[in-house]
Order: structure tokens, then sequence, then C-alpha cells
């Protein structure tokens, strides 16, 4: 069954997978597959492991999963209705925008809206104020359209989440449900390259601190005997922080950028501890 992120992250993997695939562990498909910061889900959606947690801090990116596994034909209705709207009210987008971070009553309303804004906010970016409110602008197509219910898809990702566990809290919190038998995929907000990096996803900046403390999650499950394999940036504080882990760094294309002409090429670090 074919199925891809239905919504665009900032880092998302699910091209790069593809060179990812080829450092995975070699008893990969023995073992339980967690990712605890699953975001768009590119590198679950490339592999589609039998077994595996989901989990993230963000409640309304993992109510929407939630959302598309138990109903996905209300999300769906829900969407249809937004594609419809928003390319006949300029304001549309921006009304919208307001009652998300107002709140809503139906889990379904907001997940859809999740969605849309997601299809139709500048570049796919998901970015919070220090509200915790969702602050992104309207984008824009060249074509002036977009897809906002990808209907087939969607269904598609539902039928797979029906063997999927889901969660919302901390990395952190995965720890009781991990073993030795466990794999575990960490995308972490990046250590910056420079000051114009985007790492802040929610109100609360990702910092080099915890970073550091990512790290000693790391080691913990060494300990345990679970493996672990991580995507961060190629920089020198990347490698200081997690020294004494495998890396091999790889060059990829930047997937978040305003104009195309600045989505070059950057160097990444894949991090493992087999």
């Amino acid at each position: 069954m074919t199925s891809k992120p239905f919504i665009k992250w900032a880092g998302g993997k699910y091209t790069l997978a593809n060179t990812l695939k080829a450092y995975l562990p070699s008893d990969f498909s023995n073992r339980d597959y967690f990712e605890p910061m699953i975001g768009g889900g590119g590198m679950f959606f490339n592999l589609q492991p039998h077994n595996a947690y989901l989990s993230d801090i963000n409640p309304k990116l993992i109510l929407t999963y939630k959302c598309i596994k138990a109903d996905v034909e209300s999300i769906i209705n829900h969407l249809k209705i937004h594609e419809q709207n928003h390319h006949i009210n300029e304001d549309y987008y921006y009304e919208k925008r307001t009652e998300f971070n107002r709140g809503l009553d139906s889990r379904y309303e907001i997940a859809a809206l999740f969605i849309y804004l997601n299809k139709t906010c500048f570049n796919g970016l998901y970015r919070e104020n220090s509200k915790g409110e969702f602050n992104v602008p309207k984008g824009r197509t060249s074509s002036g359209k977009v897809t906002i219910c990808d209907k087939d898809n969607l269904r598609n990702c539902s039928n797979i989440f029906k063997k999927i566990k889901f969660g919302c809290h901390s990395y952190l919190d995965i720890l009781p449900k991990l073993d030795s038998e466990s794999f575990i995929y960490l995308d972490p907000p990046y250590l910056p390259v420079n000051s114009a990096s985007f790492t802040k996803y929610a109100k609360d900046d990702f910092t080099e601190q915890m970073h550091y403390d990512l790290k000693g999650f790391c080691d913990k499950l060494t300990d345990m005997g679970a493996k672990f394999m991580m995507s961060n940036s190629g920089t020198p504080k990347t490698k200081e922080i997690y020294n004494g882990y495998n890396m091999k760094q790889i060059l990829v294309s930047r997937s978040v950028g305003s104009k195309s002409s600045s989505r070059k090429k950057v160097s990444e670090l894949i991090i493992t501890n087999y």
C-alpha cells in the first residue's frame, strides 16, 4: 500500500530515508520501531515497519495522527470544505488560523485544520510564537492552487495506522517501553549551522543544553542494548556533543527555504551506536 507523509515538516526525511536505509542495523526487520520526534513521519513512511510506536510533544500533531487512524472520512469531509473555501476567499486562511489558535470542540475539526494550515501556509512550516500560537503566514503557489485534500493518501495512511500506536509526550517517556530488541530513530531539531538556521518549531526552542540531555538519553539506550540512529547537523558542536558514537557525514539538500536558490547542499551526520 502506497502512502506518504500527509503534511510537510521542516527537515522531513521521506526522500533522505532512501540514503539512511543503508545505515540501518542488519537486524532492523526483527526490531520494534520507535520514533519519538515523529514530525511529518518521513522516515516512518519510507520504511513502513511492521511494529511501531510514534510520538511527539506536539499535541495537535499527535491528535491529527490519531484522528486519521480513527475516522479518516471525517477528516476528508472537513478538508473538502477547506479546499473549496480557500480558493474563493482570500481571507479564509487567516480566519481559520485564528479558529485553530482559539480552540475548537471537535477533535476532527482541529485535525483537519492542522492539515489545511500546513498545506496552505508559507513553505509548509510549523512554528509557534511565545504564546504557543501557530503564526505562520499564508503561502503562495505558482499556479495559485494547492491540493489540500489528498483523500487517497489519507485513506492509505489510515489503513497503515491501524497497526501503529501513538503517544504525546517527551522522548524520555518512551524509555519504559524499550528493551534490547528496540530500534529508535531520533530526528531532533538540529544544532544550528548558523544564526539563520531554523530550530524553533514550538514556543520553546530546542537549545544546545537539550542536545546534551539527548546525548544522555542515547547513553541510556546504549546501556540497555537498544539500537538508535540519529540525524543531526554536521557541525563541530554536534561532533563534540555526540562524541563516542559512530558518525557518517552526508550531503543533503535543504527542504525548507524561502527561495529555491537558498536550498543548497549542507552537511548532515548520521549518528549510531552500532
